[in-house]
């Protein structure tokens, strides 16, 4: 009987070790990676530094990049023609898409464009309105025609659609439509360059108000600094204060980072901290120009 029940573990230990050798090896996780801006074009990397190379498609001269909702397409804006227009590269092809033509419109500028959650629209600012650069237009994704939203500067869409935008040195929120205007708690000082969390729970951007040398103290001399706040424009407290300019937020899929540029270094680069403030680490070397205007892929 001993004999047996051997000879039967050793078969049902087969069994499984046989079973797992036929079972398809775990799927990796997708390594995270965010999209920025350099002065040979847009430069895709991983959260940890490695992997640094030019998106398949960009050009000199591109800007501004975000990362699409679906995370395979990237919009951008570029003046390498002498007026600024937006444009979408597919991130696996290479596809470019030019989506406005300003230069043949005889318009000086399309710029600072924006995805809206489910990726059927881009928003952006042009001076469309007789040299009013701060004029908030919409267009399908695809390329379509143009309407205007609002006045305002560098619309960001909130996870629920809301538009956020600066207006006058504040941060406003409106519905898609421009309408349903909101203003957040104002401070002592201009805010702009919002980034929202993906939950939708608060935001993030560059904020100019006088500081000393802490989070929360003030003084005369302002600084452009990261600052954040609840969604309800709570809970408001600045993330960074060292004199020198830190800039455009972007939130990281988990909530957990928050990417910027700052110029701290003699020069722009791209940095991660963690979303109260701490662990301040350089990401980008971009030893030959300025690194900026970082986006998460999702």
């Amino acid at each position: 009987m001993g004999a047996m029940r051997v000879v039967a573990l050793a078969v049902v230990a087969a069994a499984v070790v046989a079973a797992f050798a036929a079972s398809p090896a775990p799927v990796a996780l997708r390594t995270q990676l965010l999209a920025y801006e350099a002065p040979d074009g847009i430069h895709i990397v991983a959260v940890d530094g490695s992997g640094d190379r030019l998106l398949r498609g960009t050009e000199p001269r591109d800007q501004n990049p975000e990362w699409s909702p679906q995370g395979d397409r990237v919009v951008l804006w570029t003046d390498a023609d002498g007026a600024g227009d937006v444009v979408v590269i597919d991130a696996g092809s290479g596809r470019r898409t030019r989506l406005t033509e300003s230069a043949e419109q005889d318009v000086n500028t399309d710029w600072f464009p924006s995805w809206s959650p489910d990726g059927s629209t881009i928003v952006f600012n042009s001076d469309r309105d007789g040299g009013n650069e701060w004029t908030i237009y919409a267009m399908p994704a695809v390329g379509g025609p143009l309407r205007r939203v609002t006045t305002g500067w560098g619309p960001r869409f909130s996870p629920g659609g809301r538009l956020t935008f600066q207006l006058d040195g504040r941060l406003v929120t409106a519905d898609a439509d421009g309408r349903d205007r909101r203003e957040f708690p104002t401070r002592n000082g201009r805010s702009w360059a919002p980034a929202w969390s993906p939950d939708g729970s608060g935001l993030a951007f560059i904020t100019n108000e006088p500081f000393t040398s802490a989070p929360g103290q003030t003084s005369r001399n302002p600084t452009y600094e990261i600052g954040r706040m609840n969604a309800d424009g709570g809970s408001y407290r600045r993330l960074t204060a060292n004199r020198i300019r830190d800039g455009d937020p972007a939130i990281s899929p988990d909530g957990r980072t928050i990417a910027f540029d700052s110029g701290r270094f003699g020069w722009s680069e791209v940095l991660l901290m963690d979303a109260s403030g701490r662990h301040q680490r350089r990401l980008t070397h971009e030893l030959e120009g300025d690194a900026c205007c970082p986006s998460w892929r999702p």
